[in-house]
């Protein structure tokens, strides 16, 4: 199959220019934010010198609404920067006691584990007292600008590497024959072109990223320098001459307590000889003698070299998120070209599935990173007596709930409705679910929303899955299974991070809204995914499913083999995580890590897959696959540091490729099993799994990550020992009534 030049020109540049696009997108807002990060933390250190002295204060019992000369202290810091527009002092409960500077009705509502809001008005950075906070409320239009100059530098390397691009394009197809370029080459073309481009981008983002983080450093150690000659001068005009000082190195070493930058803070002779990594500000004091001295900066090396990697980390993850997509609308494009006059009536459409796979995993795993934090939050503001906490975890309660009661009714409403009107129904009741969310300001409301939410993945995901098991040929039914798998892992992949930069960079609602619109664009895509209403489900209920538990083999394996499955995959989601943390690697250190699970799983699952398919029988294929998790998973446990953990993720991620597979046909030849009702069987042990399975490993979670894994791996084995002595037992009974 060919595609003349000219359309694969513009097939390249449509994809591309979008992409390239999305990316200087991606790579503002994490500019913004970085850049925002530093401008609030700079304002902070302004100010505290005057939280010292407020807390001074509060020492002996004095009240804030009874804090006479508060107003004065905050008169003569909001001077101190001309970033401040105004500075509050609020009680615990919010409530402003004292304002200078622009009035306020109220405070904006702050956001969890954060240390700023951002709003319409300006900045706002929340510094704790002891029995209250300091506000400020920075301009924001020194941000505006500084984003509006990267902004257009973007631009302008948009457009260059536009017009190299088109360039480079043009001599590729000129290379091609007259009558037009193969599918397969434009598929190899396409991704290589547009991956250069966003390469190009993204080390130019590096590097004026790490250009200007270097320079905040210097700006902090201005910013210290200012601080302590304000305050020394301060001391000085009140009679005590420079000699007469003491608890200056105390006092130096608490200025820097929370600047991670700095590792030291020293005075020296004007004359003194410096290393490479220190930094000198020149200080004056208004003594009689004019006193000159060095404020020395000593950089904490490993720290900002940390910092810079970090940073670099998030643009290459945001690069890869980027090429992903483009890589999967190629696919589609090409896959339609290649498979459009073979395609038979009534056949499931695979390059439109996979798409639709892929958007509906970036749709709804927006809200995966925040949505504890964000339950939490609402819980809190409830403010009520008495140990309530569970409440906070209603949502992800009545979240799961929804998932089995989709599973439930799934089969009727296909029976009924058939598979593109329940797949349609699924994705409307998860946008409607999104757009709850949105609005949501009180816990009870969430709750709601996360339910409505849930009956989206309970039937889209039972509904694929229920797909690929009423397919004629296992051929078909694996490669369905297979599409799914690799094409859901990526979108999620993408999503997750997308969801987290847009919240930092936003807020949750944001984030809510895009997945609605994400959302609606699934609903359209599915007519394009080849979801037919004539292709009916078989009337079965989960009802009938449960039924199949009378065969022993069948409950065996679904108590055995696929809880104790389902519970292994929180080592990937939840004790890996734990582990990076526990040892101090930054998030995103550890979103690379993860990142690196859902790409092996993402490219690996169709290769692997159908080589295991071709030579071992799925129930064979089954046990192989839990006993190569519980080794590499104990390879973590046995020895656990750094290089195991990944080890351990990589080879988890290898063996994911092909044991979720195969895990629906295990059953097959099993007498009075039926591999549909085998599958909701399957999800609906999987729920279970992931509801007991985060009490199996928290048991042990106070002796550390590598110690909560460890009931992942006993989980592992136990089953498989119970299983394998069930069927020993089985087939002993089965021989002799023979």
């Amino acid at each position: 199959m060919k595609v003349s030049r000219l359309k694969g020109c513009i097939i390249i540049l449509l994809i591309g220019i979008p992409m390239l696009i999305f990316s200087s997108a991606l790579n503002i807002m994490s500019y913004r934010q970085m850049m925002t990060r530093t401008y609030v933390h700079l304002n902070n250190l302004e100010m505290t010198g005057v939280v010292s002295k407020i807390n001074y204060a509060l020492e002996f019992g004095k009240p804030l609404e009874k804090f006479y000369g508060l107003d004065d202290i905050l008169e003569s810091a909001s001077k101190q920067s001309s970033a401040i527009e105004s500075l509050i002092v609020s009680d615990t409960d919010g409530k402003m006691i004292e304002t200078v500077g622009k009035p306020l009705s109220e405070l904006p509502e702050e956001q969890v584990d954060e240390e700023y809001t951002e709003t319409d008005a300006g900045i706002y950075s929340y510094i704790p007292l002891e029995t209250g906070q300091l506000v400020l409320c920075l301009d924001k239009s020194q941000m505006d600008d500084q984003t509006s100059q990267y902004i257009y530098r973007i631009a302008r390397l948009d457009v260059f590497i536009l017009i190299v691009m088109l360039g480079v394009i043009i001599i590729c197809m000129m290379f091609a024959n007259k009558d037009g370029i193969t599918v397969k080459r434009l598929k190899l073309i396409g991704p290589i072109v547009i991956f250069a481009a966003l390469v190009a981008q993204g080390t130019y983002s590096t590097m004026h990223s790490v250009n200007d983080y270097q320079s905040s450093v210097v700006g902090l150690g201005e910013s210290l320098a200012g601080i302590v000659q304000n305050d020394m001068n301060e001391v000085i005009d009140k009679g005590v001459s420079y000699q007469e000082l003491t608890g200056v190195d105390t006092y130096l070493s608490d200025l820097i307590e929370d600047v991670t930058e700095m590792s030291g803070l020293t005075i020296a002779d004007s004359g003194e000889h410096l290393g490479a990594s220190q930094w000198v500000h020149r200080i004056q004091l208004d003594d009689k003698a004019g006193t000159t001295f060095q404020l020395v900066c000593q950089i904490n090396q490993k720290e900002v070299r940390q910092k810079i990697i970090n940073n670099s980390i998030d643009i290459i993850i945001l690069l890869l998120i980027t090429f992903f997509i483009s890589l999967e609308i190629i696919n589609c494009v090409t896959g339609h070209y290649a498979q459009r006059e073979g395609r038979e009536k009534g056949q499931i459409y695979m390059p439109g599935f996979r798409l639709f796979v892929f958007v509906s995993g970036v749709a709804f795993s927006l809200d995966s990173g925040f949505i504890s934090i964000l339950s939490s939050r609402l819980y809190e503001r409830m403010d009520l007596t008495g140990n309530h906490s569970f409440l906070s975890g209603l949502p992800n309660t009545m979240y799961s709930l929804a998932i089995v009661l989709g599973l439930f009714l799934c089969s009727l409403l296909i029976s009924k409705l058939g598979m593109k009107r329940t797949v349609s129904l699924g994705l409307f009741m998860g946008t409607l679910g999104y757009l709850l969310c949105a609005v949501a300001n009180v816990l009870p409301m969430l709750i709601v929303a996360r339910f409505i939410f849930g009956f989206c993945d309970g039937l889209v995901i039972n509904a694929i899955r229920m797909l690929a098991s009423t397919q004629e040929s296992q051929e078909m039914h694996n490669k369905i299974l297979v599409t799914y798998l690799a094409t859901i892992n990526l979108g999620v992949c993408c999503g997750v991070v997308i969801g987290g930069l847009v919240a930092d960079a936003s807020s949750y609602s944001i984030v809510f809204l895009i997945g609605a619109l994400l959302g609606i664009l699934c609903l359209i895509l599915v007519p394009f995914a080849g979801f037919s209403d004539d292709r009916k489900a078989e009337k079965t209920s989960f009802a009938d499913a449960v039924k199949q538990l009378r065969i022993p083999r069948v409950l065996f394996y679904m108590v055995f083999l696929i809880v104790p499955i389902y519970i292994a995959t929180l080592f990937v989601g939840y004790t890996f995580p734990l582990y990076g943390d526990e040892i101090g690697l930054s998030n995103s250190v550890i979103s690379a890590c993860l990142m690196i699970n859902y790409m092996v799983i993402a490219y690996l699952t169709d290769p692997i897959s159908a080589w295991i398919s071709k030579r071992l029988h799925p129930k064979r294929a089954t046990i192989i696959y839990v006993i190569l998790q519980a080794i590499s998973i104990g390879i973590f446990v046995a020895v656990p540091n750094l290089w195991t953990a990944v080890l351990a993720l990589v080879l988890t991620s290898i063996w994911d490729s092909f044991g979720m597979v195969v895990l629906d046909s295990a059953l097959d030849g099993i007498e009075g099993a039926v591999t549909e009702r085998s599958t909701q069987l399957q999800l609906l042990f999987g729920k279970v799994a992931m509801v007991i399975g985060p009490l199996v490993v928290t048991m042990r979670l106070s002796s550390g990550a590598a110690a909560a894994t460890l009931s992942i791996v006993v989980a592992l084995f136990a089953g498989l020992v119970i299983y394998g002595a069930a069927e020993i037992i089985l087939n002993r009974k089965e021989k002799k009534c023979a």
